[in-house]
């Protein structure tokens, strides 16, 4: 009996599967194959002459619950669906919005998943594009929660683009690019204020930005970049270079009254919570009530995250901080430091994956050139140095364009460059990095 159970289990979810439907045709179908199931059962395998005998149950079944059976047949684009349901409904408060985009970045994880994305069993794509955006709908929409929700947006993008060219092609026929980067280039504008309240003259609230949205949106762009000629080609036409230029700008004054806003903005708001930070993940698997080991246990998506969102509520109401809370780094030079690594990282990827791009980048009116030359000047990351380094060494050498792209280096940063590149070696004696940077700095003074 259990072998042929589990068998129609297995069809069952089979079915779910290719109809993608929790309709009254599948439940029906469902319950009646179930029911078959049990009432055609063996319970005795052979009679005392080894002869098969059928032993058929007297027992009514019960009805399943629909429920239940609705749960067990959902699949992953239908709980998507719901899951943008709510993110959608002008309803739903904003602690089930930030939970949904949490749950929707798990299930993007699946190439699959983030290819249903755009599906219209789904539609999904639009509305997170839609968030990224700063406008007075999302404002109005988000409040004091849109840089959490832009950010929860960008890693949801982030994850899904990665090596998945059907999902980048379609982000970029819905102008993906320009609402990513223009999101990107918000950010960095908001470290480049030189105020140090959230208001200005007008008594309109400023955007006080978010090292943390703006390191998720770059990591976006670096995954809807890769492999994609047709992205690098507009990324260079929107001035792509010129906002990342703006990032490697940023200064450690800024970082230090963006930190003063931050911690203004925090004992405002949270001035009465405790010191204790929950996990809510973890709050919430422990408020799940305790259930037989070995019996499936199907969760519904809407319940899990009302459940989550009102935990978190009384979270609140405790002056507990938790992990679902906005949390920035304590130290915003860290933060930026990341950043700084991951933009010439990109860099890097883009001069590996296009040979024009490196010209681009020499010619870039920006001067991105002298940030990176300023940043070996000042800056004593090991990590970043490496990189940069590498970053030049890759720029002049190896491509058709190496002549032309070497005569403008020469012509626009020569002079600073080489003085730059000589007292970085002198600095470098004790260097331990696997890479042996005393070396590229020669070879690049040598085509200098």
């Amino acid at each position: 009996m259990d072998s042929l159970i589990e068998k129609t289990f297995a069809l069952l979810i089979i079915v779910g599967y290719y109809l993608r439907s929790s309709s009254q045709l599948v439940t029906t179908m469902a319950s009646s194959l179930f029911h078959w199931a049990i009432e055609h059962s063996n319970t005795n395998n052979n009679n005392a002459t080894g002869e098969p005998t059928t032993t058929t149950t007297t027992t009514t079944p019960q009805p399943i619950d629909k429920k239940w059976l609705e749960a067990m047949l959902r699949s992953d684009a239908n709980k998507m669906k719901a899951l943008v349901d709510i993110f959608n409904s002008k309803e739903s408060p904003i602690e089930e919005k930030l939970i949904v985009l949490q749950e929707l970045e798990f299930f993007v994880q699946n190439i699959d998943n983030a290819n249903d994305l755009h599906h219209s069993s789904v539609n999904a794509l639009v509305p997170i594009l839609k968030a990224l955006e700063r406008n007075e709908d999302n404002m109005e929409r988000f409040q004091s929660y849109f840089s959490e929700v832009r950010m929860r947006c960008a890693w949801i993008m982030a994850t899904a683009l990665q090596n998945n060219p059907k999902l980048k092609q379609q982000v970029m026929e819905l102008n993906g690019m320009d609402i990513m980067l223009s999101a990107l280039k918000d950010e960095v504008e908001a470290f480049h204020t030189t105020s140090n309240t959230n208001t200005n003259n007008n008594n309109i609230t400023v955007y006080l930005g978010s090292l943390q949205t703006l390191a998720k949106i770059l990591y976006a762009i670096s995954s809807l970049l890769t492999a994609n000629k047709v992205g690098q080609k507009i990324f260079v036409q929107k001035g792509g270079f010129s906002i990342l230029n703006s990032i490697l700008l940023v200064e450690k004054k800024q970082l230090f009254e963006y930190k003063q806003r931050t911690l203004q903005h925090t004992q405002n708001t949270d001035s009465d919570k405790k010191n204790e930070k929950v996990d809510l993940d973890d709050e919430y698997a422990k408020n799940q009530p305790t259930v037989d080991p070995d019996v499936m246990v199907l969760e519904d998506i809407e319940e899990k995250v009302k459940a989550k969102a009102t935990l978190w509520r009384n979270m609140k109401e405790q002056q507990k901080t938790t992990t679902a809370d906005t949390t920035e780094e304590s130290d915003p030079e860290i933060s930026w430091l990341r950043i700084a690594r991951r933009t010439v990282f990109l860099l890097k990827k883009l001069l590996i994956e296009s040979a024009p791009l490196k010209l681009a980048l020499v010619t870039d009116q920006s001067n991105i050139i002298l940030s990176l030359i300023h940043l070996l000047q000042t800056c004593a990351d090991n990590e970043l140095q490496t990189n940069i380094i590498e970053l030049l060494h890759m720029l002049i050498t190896g491509s058709d364009m190496q002549q032309l792209v070497l005569g403008k280096l020469k012509e626009k940063f020569g002079t600073q460059l080489k003085e730059t590149l000589l007292q970085l070696k002198q600095s470098l004696q004790s260097h331990d990095a696997e890479l042996d940077l005393p070396q590229l700095i020669d070879e690049i003074l040598s085509l200098l």
